[in-house]
């Protein structure tokens, strides 16, 4: 029993399970994006819909791990799933990085440095909980384990090494969760094994991230080719969408002309996510949309006040890594420092390309932190500590990690209001007979992790994740609707939601030359509801 102990898989396992049970019984996770919603609410059949893994997003998660979610809500409709499988991910990753941090670090050292990364990255992934960020541990597990691993010149580095072969399958699943954040932190370790790893070894860890692109490339395909097999018209609603993300992705900029009139009114629409009208807003028109926007860097200029809010939201982080430089200092390991500061740039050069070409996210900072920290943890393990600044340090560490708990304190008290308000809000739904459409980006669902589709169903909602990936049918077909936008202004049981209502106005007069009014619907506490009238109604 005791050498059961003192196996590392088992001191690995325990850590976190203990970890896990202190956030997931004291802590209130949420959802914090909208996808998740689209994707719990799908594979569970919570739309009023039978569940299905056609998700319909490309590069969005795999329909192989959809069959698994698909087929457990299928039998048992009374278990979230979909948050159960997402978090047994989150669980066998971090077990994996720490049973990696204890065959290649001090049992102490190992134990403390992932407690400290448990507690400013895994913890905020938990709270904030979404695909994404399953996709990024994922990412952090297998690359550095996979890393550690052949930093080891005593192990055979076989491919046929079982620890291989699972660290080189949290990649790939990772990848199948969602890829672009498995490519993110993967492009950052293979920066990192430049400087840790033998010529050797670095040409071995390249060709198995190649090996692991190329499968994922192939997965990919399959899903395409099962997308277009399974959906009818798949193909040109993915050029929809990816003309949609690259405007999404561009927040800052702006068309190149003011127009009027109809190239307006498609603008106005397309800006809402109001595709119901194929013939106005189509892939034409947002393509034609997306090619308008001033060319691929931001005009819209970052000024002090976004660098004041951003320095707010990482000074906890700041005051960790403070800790780590004066611990390569004060035991005089500058060439460790200069190497821990390269690296550093390097993550923080690819979070301004992404800022100058894309959008910059929460999620992304996080996999920019959690890649420093890892870095810091590897060059430190090398320096023996001495006394005086052992304790220091420990001091700035301690110090740092009461601001994190206080901070996830806030970040909890924030879930449990907007998980009361979406349950409110959800029931309120419920509550009305009518159909609700969505126009504009108008609710965020933040609903608890184990927050049941079957308790809190949205049958009668077409939102943005049903109009974007254009799997409203049903609805419609449940209400008897065969053409929507003629039948807005007609029927009594058809309800608008959102701030963008008044678009509408221009459409009916432009298109059917008819004067409609927008009609607030009183009798709802969490809901602003509008209807279109005519003179005639």
């Amino acid at each position: 029993m005791r050498n059961f102990t003192h196996h590392k898989f088992f001191i690995a396992f325990l850590i976190n399970g203990f970890l896990f049970f202190v956030i997931l019984s004291l802590f209130k996770p949420c959802y914090s994006t909208d996808t998740d919603i689209y994707f719990l609410y799908t594979l569970s059949g919570g739309y009023g819909n039978a569940p299905t893994n056609l998700l319909h997003f490309s590069y969005g998660a795999h329909p192989i791990l959809g069959w698994i979610s698909v087929g457990l809500f299928s039998h048992f409709p009374r278990f979230n799933w979909y948050s159960f499988l997402l978090l047994s991910f989150h669980f066998v990753c971090c077990t994996s990085l720490l049973f990696s941090f204890l065959q290649y670090f001090s049992k102490l050292y190992a134990i403390v440095v992932f407690t400290i990364f448990f507690l400013f990255i895994e913890s905020m992934l938990l709270l904030k909980f979404n695909y994404s960020g399953t996709a990024l541990i994922g990412a952090i597990s297998g690359s550095i384990s996979l890393l550690l691993f052949f930093t080891d010149k005593n192990q055979r580095n076989s491919y046929l090494n079982k620890k291989f072969l699972f660290f080189s399958l949290l990649i790939l699943v990772s990848g199948m969760i969602r890829i672009h954040y498995m490519v993110l932190f993967v492009a950052m370790v293979l920066c990192m094994a430049i400087f840790i790893l033998s010529r050797r070894q670095f040409y071995k860890f390249i060709i198995i991230h190649v090996i692991i692109g190329i499968v994922l490339l192939i997965l990919f395909q399959g899903q395409k080719y099962y997308y277009e097999k399974k959906i009818p018209q798949w193909k040109q609603e993915e050029q929809l969408r990816s003309a949609y993300y690259n405007i999404i992705n561009h927040p800052g900029d702006k068309p190149k002309t003011n127009n009027s009139g109809f190239e307006k009114l498609k603008q106005d629409m397309a800006g809402i996510y109001y595709l119901f009208d194929k013939n106005l807003v189509n892939y034409e028109t947002v393509k034609q949309i997306s090619n308008n926007r001033i060319g691929w860097f931001h005009r819209q200029p970052v000024g002090l006040r976004d660098f004041y809010w951003l320095f707010r939201s990482l000074r906890v982080y700041f005051l960790l890594f403070a800790a780590v430089i004066f611990f390569f200092v004060m035991d005089g390991q500058f060439k460790l420092l200069f190497k821990f500061i390269c690296l550093s740039m390097f993550s923080v050069l690819i979070a301004v390309i992404i800022i100058l070409f894309f959008k910059i996210t929460e999620l992304i900072i996080l996999s920019i932190l959690s890649f420093i920290l890892l870095s810091a943890i590897i060059c430190l393990q090398r320096i023996i500590f001495p006394k005086p600044s052992l304790i220091a340090g420990a001091i700035l560490i301690l110090l740092g990690s009461g601001w994190m708990i206080i901070r996830l304190l806030k970040v909890n008290v924030q879930n449990e209001k907007v998980i009361s308000q979406t349950r409110s809000l959800i029931k309120e739904f419920n509550s009305h007979p009518g159909l609700f459409i969505e126009t504009g980006p108008y609710f965020d669902f933040h609903l608890s992790i184990w927050d049941l589709p079957e308790k809190y169903p949205l049958r009668n909602l077409i939102d943005k994740g049903l109009i974007i990936s254009n799997s409203y049918a049903s609805q419609l077909a449940r209400y008897g609707i065969t053409d929507l936008m003629k039948e807005i202004p007609v029927k009594d049981n058809i309800y608008l939601v959102g701030n963008k209502v008044s678009i509408l106005i221009e459409y009916y007069k432009l298109l059917y030359n008819q004067t409609v009014h927008v009609k607030k619907v009183p009798g709802f506490e969490y809901i602003d509801a509008y209807q279109i009238t005519t003179d005639n109604k």
